[in-house]
């Protein structure tokens, strides 16, 4: 998923691999989240390695259709940086309701600002997300009770851009459709920070 070239002094090569790296991660740890949280049947995921780190993936061609379709307006709008974060909601289809919600907070990333280095980025990227996925693995907010839902939708919160209307989050991002009068609290869960890079996977709950 990373390259193990080195990126060099060269700022939109280092742009263009932090990029690719924050939509990879993003992918794992969805299919993960869906897996974890058992939106799908376990059966429907094939375990993989991403980052040296053990990862699911779920094998339904319109899940990761889907999942990678959003992740390609996600890559454009990074590129722009007009992205600031990633919902995933986990819903239940038969009240047409959101259960969970699960933020991917790129508000950290500046790549217009990011200077050469001489430490190899592509190195620090792949360790910040190993260790990012392995913190994902052990999180408490995946153990939760009760039900997540038998479906899921993404949306993406942009400042600015041109982004189809049907993948803008609507409404309060951090409250939930349809129960906007709902207490509900942002709970961290991981992160990772390499220079000015920034991800945060927060997990919103009622």
């Amino acid at each position: 998923m990373l390259s193990n070239r080195r990126a060099g002094g060269n700022p939109s090569v280092q742009n263009a691999a932090t990029v690719s790296a924050c939509v990879g991660v993003l992918e794992c740890c969805m299919h993960h989240i869906l897996y974890r949280r058992g939106v799908y049947p376990s059966g429907a995921f094939v375990r993989k390695r991403a980052f040296d780190c053990p990862v699911y993936q779920c094998l339904h061609p319109q899940v990761q259709s889907y999942i990678a379709t959003a992740l390609v307006h996600a890559k454009q709008e990074l590129e722009q940086e007009h992205l600031q974060a990633v919902y995933l909601d986990l819903c239940d289809s038969s009240r047409r309701q959101i259960v969970e919600r699960w933020q991917f907070s790129v508000r950290g990333i500046s790549l217009t600002n990011q200077q050469p280095s001489s430490v190899d980025r592509n190195q620090q990227l792949h360790s910040a997300f190993r260790t990012m996925l392995l913190r994902l693995h052990v999180s408490d907010a995946l153990e939760q009770q009760g039900q997540a839902g038998d479906t899921f939708q993404i949306s993406l919160e942009c400042g600015g851009g041109s982004l189809p209307d049907n993948w803008v989050v609507t409404g309060n991002a951090s409250k939930f459709p349809g129960n906007d009068n709902s207490e509900v609290s942002l709970l961290p869960v991981v992160e990772a920070r390499v220079e000015e890079f920034g991800l945060d996977i927060n997990f919103i709950k009622k």
